[in-house]
């Protein structure tokens, strides 16, 4: 199980026994699934179509890879600090709170610089119709290559990537998460609303996180309703990009444009 998941508390050993159990089943986890990754990679070579499961099994499995590479130079340069590092570890309902409070200082900036900058409201995000005819209006704020670098890092963290980076390797990873989710919704059109309805809790905050959808306080079903609502959304509107809804999620912050009737 996740440590971050316990919502008792723990002593520092029984903490620290609890992440090395957990990162040793990890590594055991991850080797088992880039097996399988590089399966389904071969599989999509050769025109074979593959489930959404699939898909989110070879995305994840890419970035596990990467991620296991900064820690694994930690464990030998540091071994002595993991102790260290692991008491300041914060549960998931806490690292939460702290992601919201960040987006929402967000989303004050990003009301601020619309309003300024592009002359856009709150009030036109709040219907789908409302969305097509802002963007209409100011198209540069989907074109990821005439947003500035502050507005770059706002919609990555926003949708919980690092932006730590240069710039055009920012813009690069805003348009290869853009695509992802592009490609995540078109899965999740075509497999229904039942796919949704098999999501556990982790994986319903991460595909939350991924869309900008803030998780914070918010119980399973309703953070299904909110999957549900985005994917109608691109749905029936499929001229309205994952970046639209981004900017909605931002400049709205509590909830998500309504279908128009």
């Amino acid at each position: 199980m996740d440590p971050t998941l316990i919502t008792g508390e723990l002593s520092l050993y029984k903490k620290l026994k609890a992440y090395l159990t957990f990162y040793k089943e990890g590594c055991k986890q991850l080797y088992y699934n880039q097996k399988e990754a590089y399966a389904i990679r071969q599989r999509v070579k050769d025109g074979e179509k593959i489930s959404r499961k699939e898909f989110q099994l070879e995305h994840q499995a890419q970035r596990d890879f990467w991620k296991m590479i900064p820690f694994g130079l930690l464990v030998m340069i540091l071994p002595e600090s993991i102790p260290l590092f692991v008491a300041f570890i914060p549960t998931m309902a806490k690292m939460l709170e702290k992601r919201h409070a960040v987006c929402y200082k967000l989303h004050k900036e990003v009301v601020e610089v619309m309003s300024k900058k592009y002359d856009v409201t709150q009030g036109e995000f709040k219907t789908v119709s409302g969305v097509i005819r802002t963007f209409g209006r100011v198209p540069d704020l989907l074109d990821t290559s005439r947003l500035d670098r502050k507005l770059l890092e706002t919609c990555l963290r926003f949708m919980g990537l690092s932006p730590l980076s240069l710039t055009p390797r920012l813009r690069s990873k805003l348009d290869a998460h853009l695509a992802y989710i592009d490609k995540d919704d078109q899965l999740l059109i075509e497999e229904g609303t039942s796919e949704i309805d098999r999501l556990d809790r982790n994986e319903l905050i991460k595909a939350c996180q991924e869309r900008a959808i803030s998780p914070c306080g918010l119980s399973e079903q309703q953070m299904a309703v909110a999957l549900r609502r985005w994917v109608e959304i691109r749905k029936h509107n499929r001229d309205v990009e994952p970046l639209a809804l981004v900017w909605s999620r931002m400049a709205l912050m509590t909830h998500l444009p309504e279908l128009d009737n």
